[in-house]
């Protein structure tokens, strides 16, 4: 039993230590988390493109903007670019999103 919930907490610790700490009310929030861009996040979960061309085919949107709104995800931590030969894929880097509300 002990065992169990050792191995629990080691699992949230992971988690933890793997997330992005967002504020909600905040414009960064509001920024980021647009339907497009989370479209952009799921996409990237669920088919892993290899490029940012293929993402921009599937989502059916423009190259430039997907390229400029993960711009903006990469800045914030929530994906990053590994750079495939010519090609930069975009991978999710924080799966775990952590709302704090901060009361002043």
């Amino acid at each position: 039993m002990i065992v169990d919930e050792l191995k629990e907490m080691s699992k949230r610790m992971e988690e933890l230590s793997n997330a992005i700490f967002i504020n909600p009310l905040s414009e960064d929030f509001f920024e980021a988390f647009t339907r497009k861009r989370l479209e952009l996040v799921k996409s990237i979960m669920d088919e892993e493109p290899n490029s940012i061309r293929e993402l921009a085919k599937r989502v059916d949107r423009n190259i430039k903007n997907v390229f400029e709104d993960l711009q903006l995800l990469n800045n914030l931590k929530i994906i990053e670019f590994i750079n495939e030969g010519r090609c930069k894929k975009p991978v999710i880097k924080k799966r775990t999103i952590i709302m704090s509300f901060k009361l002043r």
